[in-house]
């Protein structure tokens, strides 16, 4: 999987195989490489809840803003349903 970004400054990219990350700003003769390390985002979030349950301590992010997600995720998704209309979070959050 290959993906790119490029901005007024500087662009990155990953490889053709997606195990390299690239930038290079604009001043720069050749890109540099971006250290990437591989996670298993299933096994963070466990790590994270038992380490929030051993410190009693609050979650980065709680069930606020975990609703947000999933309706931002619900509006993409009825936005390329409907050719790239524009969706309304309100209307989500109502569940309409």
């Amino acid at each position: 999987m290959t993906f790119g970004v490029a901005g007024t400054d500087a662009a990155a990219w990953s490889t053709d195989d997606g195990t390299r990350l690239l930038r290079q700003v604009r001043e720069a003769e050749m890109p540099e490489e971006i250290t990437v390390v591989a996670l298993d985002p299933v096994l963070a979030s466990v790590r994270a809840f038992v380490d929030n349950v051993r410190t009693h301590t609050a979650p980065e992010t709680g069930g606020a803003e975990g609703l947000e997600v999933v309706a931002v995720l619900e509006a993409i998704t009825r936005s390329a349903a409907h050719g790239g209309a524009v969706i309304e979070l309100d209307d989500i959050r109502a569940g309409r």
